[in-house]
C-alpha cells in the first residue's frame, strides 16, 4: 500500500495536465508577440523587399550585424544571469 488516496493521484494528474495547457498557451502567446511584427513586416514588404534582400549589400550587413549584436548580447545575458539567478 502505498499510503496516497486513489483519488488524489487523480486529481494531482489533472492539475498537472492543466499546468501543461496553461503554459503551451502562455508560451504560445509569447510566440505570437515574437513572430507577428517580423511576419508583418515581410508581408508590407512584399516580393520587393525580398528580392532587394538578395541585391542590396547594405541591407545584408544590417541584418548581419543586427543578428550578431542580438546572438552575443543574448550569449552574455545567460552567461553572466545565470550565476546570478542561483
Amino acid at each position: 500500500m502505498s499510503g496516497t488516496e486513489p483519488g488524489r493521484v487523480g486529481l494531482a494528474t489533472a492539475g498537472h495536465r492543466t499546468a501543461s495547457v496553461v503554459a503551451a498557451l502562455l508560451g504560445s502567446l509569447l510566440l505570437l508577440f515574437l513572430f507577428a511584427p517580423i511576419l508583418e513586416l515581410v508581408v508590407a514588404g512584399g516580393g520587393r523587399g525580398v528580392a532587394k534582400l538578395f541585391s542590396d549589400a547594405e541591407l545584408r550587413s544590417a541584418l548581419v550585424l543586427t543578428a550578431a549584436t542580438a546572438t552575443g548580447a543574448t550569449l552574455i545575458g545567460v552567461i553572466a544571469a545565470t550565476p546570478l539567478a542561483y
